[in-house]
């Protein structure tokens, strides 16, 4: 994997409808010249509160007890897996929450 997030486990409030969880990351790190803010790249997950209640009480360490951090590596947008936060490091696919492939999602949540 070329890159990787990291965060920190936190309590899932019961107020929140969506989670979002961002990481921003240089494409070409051996890029020396001068590059403007649309050159960086993000990788945003999108969870509903089940799907982010769900996530946490599974994020443990090897040892079985709750990981104090979790993250995803990738290479690009095409796989995302779970690096961090997996008890038996399984490197499991979470594609499938990227932003861009929930959008039918959001639009059902807004009723749009």
């Amino acid at each position: 994997m070329r890159f990787h997030t990291w965060f920190n486990r936190f309590d899932v409030p019961e107020e929140a409808d969506l989670f979002l969880l961002f990481g921003m990351y240089a494409p070409d790190a051996s890029k020396t010249t001068k590059v403007g803010p649309e050159w960086y790249r993000d990788c945003t997950l999108l969870f509903t509160l089940q799907e982010m209640k769900d996530f946490m009480s599974t994020c443990l360490t090897v040892g079985g007890k709750h990981d104090r951090m979790f993250g995803f590596g990738f290479n690009d947008d095409s796989k995302i897996v779970q690096t961090r936060g997996d008890k038996d490091r399984r490197r499991k696919d979470f594609t499938r929450y990227l932003l861009d492939n929930r959008i039918g999602l959001i639009k059902k949540k807004l009723g749009a």
